[in-house]
């Protein structure tokens, strides 16, 4: 129901919208939104087609989904501007202000993953925010799948460490061994989890395995090392340190970290 939308151009046309529902003041741009999407640190800023600009009068409300529109290559009679009058002055997107947009929404919500829709006024130069979506569909990043479970990496890896050194260091050496797992396994876990990865966001299976591969070794080697530490429990336990809470798995913390970045959805790969 959030893609369905109207257009009112006059009071009459109010009685045609069914509550509950969002007003905004629609803000002439030429036809141009620019979708900015957040994945960590970066951000990728990727030109749509938009509404062409419109006036109040007469007509009659206008219902649309916003992907006829908006999409890539979306063509519509609501975003074609032939024999529209465009500004005089093309509006170049300022990166500086986007990226001050992007840090100030990131600090604001704490959120790493999102999307945010952006016009410019096509008169004053303007920008606006018409939308935010956490985890987005990120169409049109480049190398997505490899950007997104890099970043997952990384987060897990980083959210672990502090747990797994504070109970390591207090370990006689004698007591720590490093574990493998064997690369058959691996290689056919790591099958699974692209293809599952692929499913759930929804991406071609033509995506390289390495990243899934990458993702499939963090989560088993970090879980391998907190398994060993549960095992010398009654050492940690002899030095006063607490074991981590349900053991502090990578799993665990991989799990709960796509399942919130796919919107409470579970990964049958992670759970």
């Amino acid at each position: 129901m959030a893609h369905q939308m109207s257009i009112v151009f006059n009071e009459a046309g109010v009685k045609d919208v069914e509550p509950p529902c969002v007003a905004q003041t629609f803000i002439n741009h030429d036809a141009l939104l620019y979708k900015v999407f957040l994945i960590g640190d970066q951000h990728y800023i990727i030109e749509r087609p938009s509404i062409k600009n419109l006036y109040p009068g007469g007509q009659k409300t206008v219902f649309f989904h916003s992907g006829d529109v908006s999409c890539a290559n979306a063509s519509s009679a609501l975003n074609n501007m032939e024999n529209m009058i465009c500004s005089s002055v093309a509006v170049q997107l300022d990166p500086v202000k986007i990226s001050r947009l992007v840090s100030v929404v990131r600090k604001l919500f704490n959120l790493s993953l999102f999307g945010i829709d952006v016009i410019v006024e096509n008169k004053t130069g303007r920008y606006a925010i018409i939308d935010i979506n956490t985890f987005p569909g990120y169409d049109g990043v480049p190398q997505m799948f490899e950007v997104l479970t890099d970043y997952i990496v990384r987060q897990m890896n980083a959210k672990e460490e502090n747990v797994y050194e504070t109970a390591l260091n207090d370990l006689p050496i004698s007591s720590y061994m490093s574990t493998t797992v064997r690369e058959s396994e691996r290689s056919e876990h790591s099958q699974e989890v692209a293809g599952c990865l692929n499913s759930s966001l929804n991406l071609d299976n033509a995506f390289s395995l390495e990243p899934a591969v990458k993702l499939d070794k963090a989560m088993r080697f970090r879980s391998s090392q907190v398994s060993h530490l549960q095992s010398c429990s009654p050492t940690i336990q002899e030095s006063g340190v607490k074991p981590p809470s349900r053991a502090g798995t990578a799993v665990q913390q991989g799990e709960d970290l796509v399942s919130q970045c796919n919107g409470g959805i579970k990964l049958p790969i992670l759970c």
